[in-house]
């Protein structure tokens, strides 16, 4: 949004606004600077993928285990990062549901079922759930905004489950460096 009010005509008189898509690499340090910047540019190019531009994309290189890439607009995937981050510091829901969506879609997405009956299940799944650590249930209020992304068109159900895994390393970062919870940011 910061960027319309650069907007300008080109030869054709056509109104043309300027976007921003960026790639981020979250790496351990010990990862050679060159394999950090060829994931770099990988993201770079995903975050460009991004239908009408201002895309975003963040990867997550571990030392061990496999890459997490997540792609999204600005102003969408990040409001939703700080939110999934938020929910994972306060422990709302727990780390395994992540892990249970993507073994949703792993075992549905080469079947018949619709995509609205795996959004039935995946809702199923998550107003199960417990809280991290507690016998107590996920608010509804949480349940109302896992709901409202698993209905959104733009986001698919792994895509979900790669952010809140993502968010839930990005939370333990944070609680590990002892930073204040971030303010919360509506969508």
């Amino acid at each position: 949004t910061l960027m319309q009010k650069y907007e300008f005509q080109d030869d054709q008189g056509q109104e043309i606004v300027p976007t921003l898509s960026v790639g981020i690499v979250i790496a351990h340090h010990l990862t050679p600077l060159s394999d950090v910047l060829e994931l770099a540019r990988n993201a770079e190019k995903e975050a460009k993928k991004v239908s009408g531009k201002n895309g975003l994309a963040i990867t997550l290189s571990k030392r061990s285990g496999v890459d997490r890439t997540i792609v999204g607009k600005w102003g969408n995937l990040d409001a939703r990062l700080v939110k999934l981050i938020t929910l994972a510091r306060q422990e709302a829901i727990s780390a395994g549901t992540a892990y249970e969506l993507q073994e949703l879609h792993r075992d549905l997405a080469p079947s018949d079922v619709p995509p609205e009956g795996m959004v039935a299940e995946a809702i199923r799944i998550i107003k199960r759930k417990r809280e991290s650590g507690s016998s107590q249930e996920i608010s509804d209020d949480v349940t109302k905004k896992f709901i409202q992304w698993l209905k959104m068109k733009d986001l698919s159900l792994p895509e979900l489950a790669q952010e809140m895994i993502v968010a839930r390393m990005l939370a333990d970062a944070a609680d590990l460096a002892g930073d204040p919870l971030p303010k919360e940011v509506q969508q």
